[in-house]
């Protein structure tokens, strides 16, 4: 199983000097766990939008976010999920990470490696996206002659983060024939698009992502953190349908489709 969640709980017993229970412990990171998605999320939208107002409404709809999401309230805390919701709740502090090599260039924050490779020790499920987040910033920013030393830099942070988990990934790689996979179910397209539908909020989410994706497109300013943002939905829709129609029927499944609906709810 991921180690992240374990680190974690490891690294609050040492910083305490070993003065905290296990119970303490797990009941502490219940609650980080807990609020970890919403307050990340209210960063990351009070800086993207300059309003406070319209982060806090963005910070409680993801705070409580539960229904047919397994890193929801539900899934990442009753049931028992919790590293799969820490993970959740780390998404937005990688696009906050980004933002601003993406608005002023130069070299990358030093948080971005080590919290993609974070994301990938709590859980897998969210590491797709966490990939395109930086994909996406290394394609929408300064222009000219940047690009070819934001291609360096991609590809650089992409193997600093993986170089940060191969203490973890590469035993797996080399035994993933024995690993369970992280999640059960039928998925199709037309199964997604009924559950958006079916959610009132999240088909109002949907809409806003394709009206923002068109406003940020208009203004033609690729240099911002909005332009990655709002295209974020659509190309995670995007993988999420190629694992479903094609890397899992090659027998691929250690990744369904299903796990991966989490990160596009929050996308």
């Amino acid at each position: 199983y991921p180690p992240g969640y374990v680190l974690m709980g490891g690294a609050i017993h040492l910083a305490s000097l070993r003065s905290l229970a296990t119970e303490t412990i797990y009941q502490l990171l219940l609650w980080v766990a807990y609020l970890a998605p919403g307050i990340t999320s209210f960063w990351l939208m009070a800086r993207a939008c300059r309003n406070p107002w319209v982060a806090l409404f963005t910070a409680l709809a993801v705070l409580t976010m539960s229904a047919g999401s397994r890193s929801g309230v539900e899934g990442g805390l009753r049931i028992g999920m919790i590293a799969a919701r820490l993970g959740l709740g780390l998404l937005p502090l990688l696009a906050l990470a980004l933002s601003g090599w993406q608005e002023r260039g130069g070299r990358p924050s030093g948080w971005t490696a080590p919290l993609l490779a974070g994301l990938l020790l709590l859980h897998p499920a969210h590491a797709p996206a966490g990939i395109l987040l930086v994909l996406l910033a290394g394609v929408f920013g300064p222009g000219g002659d940047a690009r070819r030393q934001r291609l360096v830099q991609t590809v650089w942070l992409l193997a600093l983060a993986a170089g940060l988990t191969g203490f973890w990934t590469i035993p797996l790689g080399a035994r993933l024939e024995y690993a369970l996979p992280l999640a059960w179910g039928e998925f199709s397209l037309g199964g997604l698009g009924l559950q958006i539908l079916s959610r009132p909020l999240l088909a109002v989410a949907a809409s806003g992502a394709a009206l923002g994706l068109a406003l940020v497109s208009q203004r033609g300013d690729t240099r911002g953190a909005a332009l990655s943002l709002v295209a974020l939905p659509p190309v995670l829709l995007v993988t999420v349908a190629v694992d479903a129609l094609i890397v899992e029927p090659w027998g691929i499944r250690w990744l369904p489709a299903d796990r991966l609906l989490d990160s596009l709810y929050l996308a």
